[in-house]
């Protein structure tokens, strides 16, 4: 059976403010690339590693577009959740997402055990949850149960080395699984042994921090026939991100622009209240945490 997996799309109506392209345009143009490569090599289904979309609820317009897509695609989609496709880590919104659109219309199925999608082929699926990697021996294991060559999507913080807040090691992974492969982690790493299942992560589709990754933005091909796999990288051209310097001004002028806007604002607020204000003001007007505390610095030392 031939497959192509992705991890990470972030697929949104809007550019980053560190990106100097187009990112929704560049995004739809590997997504057509992919297309491409799915009808030439006769691909038989999609799997999704979770965060296909940047939010939960983008635009009617962004979801028509990859609605449109996906179905001239005519072939299967299985995905698992990840952290972005629902609302504050509860399973019961995924009805009023994006992703829960695209199950609506028959686009994709979202998976967890293990389930036997063509001959010798079956995918199992770890969808994100706040609960996933506190513990890590258990959380991501799988028995297999047939001579499948099985597949397991995982959306949790696997790492090749140690990391901040709650993360598995890709080697304290225990499961049957021939091929393990990672999102959540945008960087990427490996492909590692890991008593005798592959495990890798290629990093993120779409690309909306600048971060060093072991991959260039691509997919992965699966011949289960075989077995094997590879990695393609996509062939369209992009020069993504501002300098150091760049997004620093960019911040700077942010926050001045903020702060003249909090001035008009703020009258005779108390102290807390005026915090308070600051933060709100700054979500509204999708502001980065880095320039609301920049913001909130500078009121502290007026």
């Amino acid at each position: 059976m031939r497959l192509v997996q992705i991890n990470d799309a972030h697929i949104r109506g809007s550019s980053p403010k560190s990106r100097m392209d187009d990112y929704p345009e560049t995004l739809y143009k590997k997504f057509c690339e992919l297309g491409t490569f799915i009808k030439e090599n006769e691909v038989e289904a999609i799997l999704n590693g979770g965060d296909l979309f940047d939010t939960p609820d983008p635009s009617t317009s962004i979801v028509n577009r990859y609605v449109k897509l996906f179905s001239s695609w005519n072939i299967p989609m299985y995905s698992v959740v990840g952290s972005h496709d629902k609302f504050g880590y509860n399973d019961t919104t995924i009805n009023r997402t994006a992703l829960g659109t695209l199950r609506a219309a028959g686009i994709t199925e979202l998976i967890s055990t293990p389930q036997n999608i063509g001959p010798g082929c079956s995918v199992a699926g770890i969808s994100h949850s706040y609960t996933l990697d506190e513990d890590p021996e258990n959380d991501y294991y799988y028995k297999k149960d047939s001579d499948d060559y099985l597949i397991q999507l995982c959306h949790g913080m696997i790492t090749e080395g140690p990391f901040f807040g709650k993360y598995t090691l890709y080697n304290q992974i225990r499961t049957d699984a021939d091929l393990v492969i990672c999102g959540h982690y945008h960087p990427g790493f490996g492909p590692f042994n890991n008593n005798g299942s592959t495990v890798v992560n290629i990093g993120s589709m779409g690309r909306t921090e600048h971060t060093l990754r072991r991959f260039p933005p691509g997919f992965i091909f699966i011949d289960t026939d075989i077995p094997t796999w590879e990695f393609h990288p996509f062939t369209v051209i992009e020069d993504p991100f501002l300098t150091k310097k760049q997004v620093a001004t960019s911040t700077m002028i942010d926050m001045e622009q903020f702060i003249s806007s909090l001035k008009k604002k703020v009258g005779d607020f108390e102290k807390k209240d005026v915090n308070e204000l600051i933060l709100a003001l700054g979500k509204k007007q999708g502001l980065s945490s880095d320039t609301i505390k920049r913001a909130l610095r500078y009121i502290e030392n007026e």
